[in-house]
């Protein structure tokens, strides 16, 4: 694995997590939330479904060990969310006792939104290991064959 491969995977995962820790505020903390954003209609059933939703992105990150294609729908699926949520947050803004609240809440979700879409994007350049095994046999052998690709092996 590259080490650019190694990050890429590495903050997936840490969005994972994000994922799975947001989700359980969201599913055990309603009240608080509500409150925060100056909500005054009971919002218990949406937030934890969105809450369920956010852990549901988490677990599918984190089931997978390389950057395959379940890991990028995970991620896909955690921007999805975003635009839901920054939608939602929009409604709430006009109903809230408190917009500083909802404003702050948005600007949380628009910047892990900003890095979702990122390494959204940077996953989708990854191949499985799988994949690389299979296709770059081929190149291996003919580079192994050619002595203009002697010692380019450590590059690729």
């Amino acid at each position: 694995m590259r080490n650019n491969e190694s990050t890429d995977l590495r903050v997936a995962r840490a969005l994972g997590w994000a994922s799975i820790a947001i989700g359980a505020t969201e599913i055990l903390a309603t009240d608080l939330l509500e409150e925060k954003m100056g909500l005054e209609d009971d919002h218990e059933t949406l937030f934890k479904a969105l809450g369920m939703r956010e852990i549901a992105a988490g677990v599918t990150i984190l089931s997978q060990n390389e950057p395959n294609a379940t890991m990028k729908a995970g991620l896909w699926s955690r921007v999805a969310g975003d635009a839901m949520d920054v939608a939602l947050l929009g409604v709430a803004a006009k109903r809230s006792t408190r917009p500083s609240g909802v404003m702050c809440s948005m600007a949380m979700v628009l910047g892990i939104t900003a890095l979702d879409v990122l390494y959204a994007i940077r996953l989708m350049r990854h191949r499985p290991a799988s994949q690389d095994q299979s296709s770059g046999s081929s190149q291996r052998s003919r580079r192994s064959r050619d002595p203009r690709f002697e010692g380019v092996e450590q590059y690729v």
